[in-house]
């Protein structure tokens, strides 16, 4: 039961007093009980306009929309280091502007060491050739159910054909948390009456 606001059609600022009550482990028990309720009323909420849903344009906005590639006949050595250098897990294999593969540190332990493959090697023999793409306006949790249902960690954003970005598992998941933390205040906010910029 939500503190008696159970089975309303939406929440409203609380009076002085119910403020006052809600001081901790009240408020923790309340908070608890607001978000069990959201959580079934997910729905109602996105229409309200309570919660937002952070999409990949947003995600590039934050981190910069830089694409690193390499072609196909470029050393793996020169790829590490390039991968090194600017401490990235990945880089896009490209033939102009078409991808034709990415290649990761996950490729080059399986694709490389473990098949006997020497660091001067090209690229093109450790990259995976089948990549995955999001649009722009997909939303992150779009993107980490392909990820997780592909088993990959890095997704190029394509878009007009041309590869715009490119997130990584770390981007979501840092997206999520910020999504979620700017939730919470949100609905602290509202619950207690508080202007939302406070």
């Amino acid at each position: 039961m939500l503190n008696g606001f159970a089975g309303q059609a939406a929440f409203y600022p609380l009076d002085k007093q119910q403020k006052l009550s809600l001081l901790p482990p009240k408020r923790i028990a309340f908070l608890d009980e607001v978000v069990y309720y959201i959580v079934n009323n997910l729905d109602k909420f996105y229409l309200q306009g309570v919660l937002a849903m952070v999409i990949v344009r947003q995600i590039l906005k934050g981190k910069g929309s830089q694409v690193f590639s390499v072609t196909p006949d470029t050393a793996v050595v020169d790829v590490l280091k390039l991968m090194a250098e600017q401490d990235i897990g990945a880089v896009l294999v490209m033939e102009g502007i078409k991808v034709v593969g990415i290649f990761s540190e996950r490729d080059y332990a399986r694709r490389g060491i473990l098949k006997g493959r020497t660091v001067d090697a090209p690229v093109s023999e450790s990259m995976t050739k089948v990549v995955y793409y999001v649009g722009p306006d997909q939303t992150m949790e779009e993107c980490m159910a392909q990820m997780t249902d592909k088993r990959i960690r890095h997704l190029p954003v394509v878009e007009a054909g041309k590869v715009i970005g490119v997130i990584s598992i770390g981007d979501v998941v840092k997206a999520i948390i910020t999504d979620q933390k700017s939730q919470i205040t949100g609905m602290e906010n509202y619950i207690l009456g508080r202007d939302y910029n406070q």
